[in-house]
């Protein structure tokens, strides 16, 4: 009777160091995957995918043993080239990677008990979607020298192989919105303005110019942005060095963020016809009553307008090339200016004195 229960005693105990021994030996990864801003990422752009592997196991993960294997989807996303990828483990290494699919090992890194290697991905937006499924798939090698093969990971279990999170990729935010750009000719210079509605991280506007060609622009000057704004803002320059003997140039502005990225506006044609005008006002001062306005080399119909120092209209009159005559006779003696302007951008200010 004493030998049965011996033997029965025997028997449980080596039941039971089988199975300590079975599980002592057993070692499994478990594979989460996040991604950094919700999977948000604009077209051009970079994103972080966090791939965390964590032994869960009772014994450590030997080198060239843990292959996660992360599927992105290629018709809005893809992962970056190799030479970007720069956040993995020490010790580890990417085996393939073709865009649709980069896989890593763990190279000479032993993962102990209870550890977890976090490899940060980079991930590329390519074309607006989503949000789309990225994968991530452990497999495992068969404990050889190198990161080649597939085998078994002994106790693994299958359950915590597998993670998914997703990425949406929208379209690039626009640095400028420029609402306007024109130019306007001011003393026989031009004047450019702009307007913006919203300006992203932009540093400055750099003033092109090119001659009657168009084909050619040169560096003129440079505006300083805003930097950051969703509110109209309003800018000019005013070109005092222009030294064109053409009657057409051409301006754009170079729009430049402060991360040296750039594009250009539309291209802006001025007309102005400056050097070859020729304006002559007599008598001045005025003393009986008739201001004479001689043009040459002006085409096209001028308005003629006096105003007062206050800025007040006295007169107002159209003229055309040749001699014309400006009655002032009812207007009060004193200080006056005479602005001439027409379609074609010519614009000249004169001083006159009436008495």
């Amino acid at each position: 009777m004493k030998s049965s229960k011996l033997i029965m005693l025997l028997l449980a105990t080596t039941f039971n160091l089988k199975n300590v021994t079975a599980q002592q030996l057993a070692t499994n990864a478990n594979v989460n995957i996040v991604t950094a801003n919700n999977g948000q990422v604009v077209v051009g752009a970079l994103l972080n995918l966090t791939v965390s592997i964590t032994n869960t196991g009772f014994n450590p993960i030997l080198a060239n043993r843990v292959r996660p294997s992360i599927s992105i989807p290629i018709a809005i996303a893809s992962a970056a080239a190799n030479a970007l990828q720069t956040g993995l483990p020490a010790g580890w290494v990417v085996t393939a990677n073709t865009g649709s699919n980069i896989t890593f090992c763990n190279g000479t890194d032993v993962i102990p008990v209870g550890v977890t290697r976090n490899i940060v991905i980079k991930i590329q937006g390519n074309a607006t979607g989503g949000p789309s499924t990225i994968g991530a798939n452990l497999q495992f090698g068969p404990g050889s020298a190198v990161c080649t093969g597939l085998g078994t990971l002994n106790g693994d279990n299958p359950a915590d192989n597998t993670s998914s999170t997703t990425v949406t990729v929208s379209a690039a935010p626009v640095p400028v919105t420029l609402l306007n750009f024109y130019a306007k000719v001011n003393n026989c210079k031009p004047l450019l303005k702009w307007t913006t509605t919203t300006e992203i991280n932009t540093e400055r506007f750099e003033i092109e110019r090119s001659n009657a060609s168009g084909n050619e622009f040169k560096y003129v000057a440079n505006v300083q942005a805003n930097g950051n704004s969703n509110v109209n803002i309003d800018y000019s320059f005013y070109d005092e060095l222009i030294n064109d003997f053409s009657t057409k140039v051409f301006y754009r502005l170079k729009i430049i963020d402060y991360d040296g990225s750039f594009k250009y506006s539309s291209i802006l044609p001025v007309l102005y016809d400056c050097d070859n005008a020729n304006v002559l006002v007599y008598p001045n001062p005025v003393l009986d009553g008739k201001l004479i306005v001689n043009l040459n080399g002006i085409e096209g119909a001028v308005y003629a307008s006096l105003y007062s120092t206050a800025g007040q209209l006295v007169l107002k009159s159209k003229i055309n090339n040749g001699i014309n005559s400006l009655n002032v006779t009812n207007i009060t003696e004193g200080i006056y200016f005479l602005n001439l302007k027409n379609s074609n951008g010519f614009n000249k200010n004169i001083k006159v004195i009436i008495k």
